[in-house]
Parts: C-alpha cells; sequence; structure tokens
C-alpha cells in the first residue's frame, strides 16, 4: 500500500515512500545555502521530483528501511580532514548490523550522505535511539555541522507520548548530487547505480533488533532517569507550547523565549550533552528548533535576523532566575 502517489515506477524513488510533510527550496547559486520550506497540504509526488524544477527533500514515518548520516564539508569526520572516520563511524554502528553504506555527495556544499539501507523495516526512533547510543559511545558528536543522524532522536515528543515530525533530508542525485568512490571521488551517478548500490548494501545489513530494542533504552534511562516529577512537568508544559510551532504571525518572541528557556534548562538532557547549553551553542539550538517548526517559513516575520533574535532569547534565558536542570543553583547577587 503506497503513501505517495505512484505516477512512475522508478526504482529510485520507491526507496522513499514517506511523502507526507515534505520539504522542497528553490534551485540556488551553488554557493548559497538553500531556504527551505515544508509542505504538509499533500503528498510530494514522484512527477514532482522527475521534473527537476525544484530540490525535494522527504521525512521518515513510524518505520524505515534505511538509516541516513550526514557529514559535513567542514565536520573533522569528513573525509578532507580524516579519511578514516566515516569507516569508524559505520564500525561503531556494526553492533546494529549495519556494515555496508552507500555514499553520496549532498550537493554543491560537498558534504557527504551515508545511506546504510536494510531489508526488514524498524520503528524509526528506535533506530534513531540505537544509532545515537552507539555513535555517542564511541566519541561520535552529534550536531548540526559534525554529524547529523536521520531519523534523529529529538523528534520523540515527551508532551504527547508519542513520534513527532522527523527531520527531513534532501532526496539522493539531485542538483550537486552523486554517487562517491571508496575513495569518496565523484563516480559515475545515475538512478539505476543509486539502486544497484543500495540493494548490495541491504543484502549485508541485518538489523539485529535485540540490539536495537537494548540501544533504545539504554538511551531513553540515560536521558530521563534524571528528572524528577516536577522536571518533566515542566519540560511536558514547554513541549506543549514549542511543538505547535506558528499558526499566525506575532507569535516570535513568545515562541523563541520558550524555545531558549527549554534548551537552557533541558537542552543538555534533550541532546545527551556533557554540559549545559550556553552562549552560541545555546543559540544554534534555537536557531535549530524554531527553523524546523511548522509555519516558521510562513509566519515568522523574523527570519531574516533569527540568529541575532536567539541570541536575545539566549542571554534572557542565562541572565534568568532559571538554570540548567541537574546543576546547582546559582547565587543571589
Amino acid at each position: 500500500m503506497y503513501n505517495f502517489v505512484p505516477e512512475y515506477s522508478q526504482k529510485l524513488l520507491e526507496l522513499f515512500p514517506h511523502r507526507f510533510d515534505f520539504i522542497w527550496c528553490h534551485h540556488c547559486h551553488p554557493g548559497e545555502k538553500p531556504e527551505w520550506r515544508t509542505e504538509t497540504r499533500y503528498p510530494l509526488a514522484d512527477r514532482m521530483i522527475l521534473e527537476g524544477r525544484k530540490l525535494y527533500g522527504v521525512r521518515f514515518g513510524g518505520v524505515t528501511n534505511y538509516l541516513m548520516l550526514d557529514i559535513d564539508r567542514k565536520s573533522p569526520y569528513h573525509p578532507v580532514r580524516d579519511r578514516l572516520a566515516i569507516n569508524r563511524i559505520i564500525a561503531a554502528l556494526e553492533p546494529l548490523g549495519l556494515v555496508s553504506s552507500v555514499n553520496i555527495s549532498s550537493s554543491y556544499s560537498k558534504g557527504i550522505h551515508v545511506y546504510l539501507p536494510f531489508p526488514d523495516a524498524v520503528p524509526s526512533w528506535q533506530l534513531a535511539a540505537a544509532a545515537s547510543w552507539f555513535l555517542t559511545k564511541a566519541g561520535f558528536w552529534i550536531e548540526n555541522g559534525v554529524l547529523e543522524v536521520f531519523p534523529n532522536v529529538q523528534n520523540y515528543d515527551t508532551s504527547e507520548g508519542k513520534f513527532s515530525r522527523f527531520n527531513a533530508h534532501r532526496l539522493p542525485l539531485q542538483a550537486g548530487s552523486y554517487l562517491l568512490s571508496d575513495n569518496y571521488e565523484l563516480d559515475y551517478s545515475d538512478s539505476n547505480a543509486f539502486v544497484s548500490r543500495w540493494r548490495w548494501a541491504s543484502a549485508r545489513n541485518e538489523i539485529d533488533l535485540k540490539a536495537v530494542e537494548w540501544a533504545h533504552k539504554k538511551l531513553k534511562a540515560r536521558r530521563f532517569r534524571a528528572l524528577s516529577f516536577r522536571g518533566n512537568q515542566f519540560l511536558e508544559d514547554l513541549n506543549t507550547c514549542i511543538e505547535g510551532g506558528w499558526n499566525s504571525h506575532g507569535q516570535t518572541n513568545f515562541l523563541l523565549g520558550r524555545i531558549a528557556l527549554r534548551s537552557y534548562v533541558f537542552g543538555h538532557v534533550l541532546t545527551d550533552s556533557k554540559e549545559p547549553l550556553t552562549g552560541d551553542k545555546l543559540t544554534q539550538e534555537i536557531v535549530r528548533t524554531a527553523t524546523q517548526l511548522p509555519g516558521y517559513s510562513d509566519f515568522c516575520s523574523h527570519q531574516h535576523e533569527i540568529w541575532k533574535r536567539a541570541e536575545e532569547w539566549g542571554r534572557c534565558a542565562e541572565s534568568s532566575h532559571y538554570y540548567p536542570y541537574g546543576r546547582s543553583k546559582p547565587p543571589v547577587a
């Protein structure tokens, strides 16, 4: 049963069946950053992708047949800085049964997308948690611009007790995206070659469900075991305010304030960071969260100065009477 419009039978497009809440943007200059928007009114159709007039990306549904890793050009794990890092990353995921990948250039930005497909679908949230557990356990830093995991852990909505919308990633082999050789050089690229490599890798990857469940439980326990009843209640209240995003103009100050407070108080718990988020890291998390919320591109009137506004709200949170969860309350001046 398809959950997208099967207008074409291209094998490449069949690998990405979840087409709701897709992202799109206009083609831009190779040196510019795309301005992604989310479309929620209808699913992404094959014809729209094949036309090639815009760039498209997809999210994950409740289950997935692949894991994808995004390594930025400036990341310490990129081959230009560490030629063995990707091999080490895949080795860290071997306990899950993932040993083979399809590597592509993500775009003209020269980032790398590492696809790890497997035959039988598993719950997206559990896979995200398990992959994050094994990667952080091996010493890898999961962060925007460094190493991103798709599906991601951050989009589990604790206030609702169910999965919320996962982060989206751009589809492969669009403008600037090519298959990579074993030496991370641009290789011959068409949809048939991509599908062939995908199938080869999928046949070698067999997910260990017991390992997925074990790692999922370990990560979940580590994240929330320290939260008291009042801590959980406060986090749930903040989630309720934030997760709906924008539905009209004039909501930016309220939302950035709530996001800043959650990121400052609970950011280290939610992202499994050793230290609370402060300064630029706090600002980065506020921007990341805000720009991925529903309605941001349609109703936020401060998109041109979002970093500045996030920085201001971050400073407000840090100077407020609130303090990072689990840390000592600062003395009154």
